[in-house]
């Protein structure tokens, strides 16, 4: 483990097996399908790309970006809504706390967050220099509460 602050050299060699294994998407469990749809499609350019209602009562839209990753809405009536979390307290819940979203540039950190605070989203954190690596970051809560990190690694 890295000592507290330091950052180490380039990704780690992959085991074989693990060669070409890439992040594919986010999953996110909505209250309000159609709302957060149209709030990630908007705000992130992306494209829904499939849409499926099963017989379980589960309905899912995949949204794509232009660079292949996804995002994954569930929606299921009469799902209940976990802990609200934000930039601190994240870290007091276990699972998964922040999705983060790379930006081309500190100047973009902040135009993707005022973008997104325009369409529902909540400004927990506005941009400004991060404490690690990252150049410049903010977070958002989107209008159902979903923490984004929207993050510009500086060099």
């Amino acid at each position: 483990m890295p000592a507290e602050g330091r950052r180490t050299v380039g990704p780690p060699t992959p085991h074989p097996a693990q060669a070409g294994v890439r992040l594919d998407h986010v999953g996110v469990d909505v209250a309000d399908l159609d709302r957060q749809t149209a709030f990630y499609s908007t705000g992130l350019d992306l494209a829904e790309t499939w849409r499926a209602s099963l017989p379980n009562g589960l309905t899912i839209v995949w949204l794509t970006s232009a660079q292949g990753w996804r995002l994954e809405l569930f929606h299921r009536s009469g799902a209940l809504p976990g802990p609200r979390r934000d930039a601190d307290t994240q870290h007091d819940v276990l699972g998964i706390g922040h999705l983060a979203l790379s930006c081309p540039s500190a100047a973009q950190v902040g135009a993707t967050h005022d973008r997104l605070v325009a369409l529902g989203a909540t400004s927990l954190l506005g941009p400004g220099p991060s404490p690690g690596p990252a150049g410049t970051r903010a977070y958002v809560a989107d209008p159902e509460g979903t923490l984004l990190e929207l993050v510009h690694l500086a060099g």
